[in-house]
């Protein structure tokens, strides 16, 4: 049975999280696009194309296209944003180096001659996508401490990241000092312990927000693959799958 003090947030907070959607709007929204995933991109597309100024051609091009048409052929019924982006920049990238060939070869021959294998390519590709997980999570954890002043999620979580062997006691002290926060270590660590719950649910839900029919399953599964289940298992209440997965679209 979940701990009530562990998986409890305030009315507000629920109120707050509800307001996110769990649908590919980011297909839609081009600016959205470069903003969430625009360092996953670059990543990869400089991953698979050594040579920078290839690289960055590539990328000048796919970013305009998006700009200017979106994602005309993102299909949401086949599954994850996650593969969809990913095929698009590899065959991106495959299309730059047919065209710098003196002679026509087969799609084939030039994937598998000039582009490093999935596997060289896609550690990167992971890594950095689950960056931008993390990192459209810590922006909305700011939002949410801009949009409710008598809290200071973001705030606490930031500071115990920076100092993971810092007491409660000198973090509390430091806010107090820096920043004129009336906190003692007691009161940071009701916040941070907020403040891990909440971080945790963002993730999932930004997570879900990439995936096409986001059930339970499904959720973890990704979760699992970018590497952040283990991380957050014990921050999320035991009915997860229902209290964050059932609420739909904003």
């Amino acid at each position: 049975m979940a701990d009530p003090e562990r998986d409890t947030l305030s009315p507000a907070d629920r109120r707050w999280l509800d307001r996110i959607s769990t649908n590919w709007l980011v297909v839609q929204d081009a600016e959205q696009f470069v903003l969430r995933y625009g360092p996953a991109v670059r990543a990869y597309c400089r991953a698979l194309l050594p040579n920078p100024d290839d690289a960055d051609d590539v990328l000048q091009e796919l970013l305009v296209r998006v700009v200017e048409k979106g994602f005309p052929h993102a299909d949401a019924k086949k599954g994850r944003f996650r593969d969809y982006l990913k095929a698009t920049v590899r065959n991106a990238a495959i299309t730059k180096l047919r065209r710098q060939a003196k002679a026509p070869r087969p799609l084939a021959e030039v994937d598998t001659a000039e582009i490093p294998k999935d596997s060289e390519a896609d550690v990167v590709w992971h890594g950095r996508w689950r960056q931008c997980i993390l990192d459209r999570a810590w922006q909305l954890l700011d939002a949410h401490e801009r949009e409710h002043p008598d809290g200071w999620a973001c705030t606490v979580l930031r500071a115990a990241a920076d100092a993971p062997d810092a007491t409660s006691e000198h973090l509390a002290e430091r806010l107090r000092h820096d920043r004129g926060y009336t906190l003692n270590a007691a009161s940071f660590r009701k916040q941070l312990s907020r403040a891990r719950r909440l971080f945790a649910r963002l993730v999932v839900q930004e997570v879900a927000g990439t995936l096409q029919a986001p059930d339970p399953d499904t959720v973890q599964q990704e979760l699992i693959d970018c590497g952040v289940w283990t991380s957050l298992r014990e921050l999320l209440p035991d009915d997860w799958q229902t209290t964050l997965l059932d609420s739909g679209p904003a």
